[in-house]
Formats: structure tokens, sequence, C-alpha cells
């Protein structure tokens, strides 16, 4: 077995991030859900400051520099 070296899986990243994004967005932009509820603001925040960081971690980061399994696409 060989240690090969683990490429960043950028398109599971790049889904995620859209995913994340699109439902902010649609959350703020749509009256579908009537005004805009009080905890969406910090939700939105929880978002893009924590979880979007650790997508980057897990899925860029972590396997360009650490050794943990990832995919190797």
């Amino acid at each position: 077995m060989t240690n090969a070296l683990k490429r960043p899986n950028w398109l599971m990243f790049g889904v995620l991030l859209s995913m994340i994004l699109f439902s902010n967005y649609f959350l703020y932009r749509t009256t579908l859900f009537g005004p805009v509820p009080d905890g969406a603001a910090i939700g939105s925040l929880f978002d893009l400051l924590v979880v979007v960081p650790l997508l980057a971690y897990f899925l860029i980061l972590g396997c360009l520099y650490y050794a943990y399994p990832c995919d190797s696409h």
C-alpha cells in the first residue's frame, strides 16, 4: 500500500457552501416565511463565521496538511 497525496474535495466544499449561501439568500429574499424571524441573523452569522470555516478546514486544508483520510477522486 502506498501513501498518496490526497487532493482536497473542492466539489463537495462548493456544493455545501452554495447550499448554505442559497438558503440564507432564500430566507431573506422571499416572503414565503413572512417577516424574517429574530434568530435568522444569528443563524446566518453562525453559518458564515463557524460552519463555513470548519467546512474549509475539513474538506480543503485538512487534506493538504494533516494526516487523516480524505477522498482522492
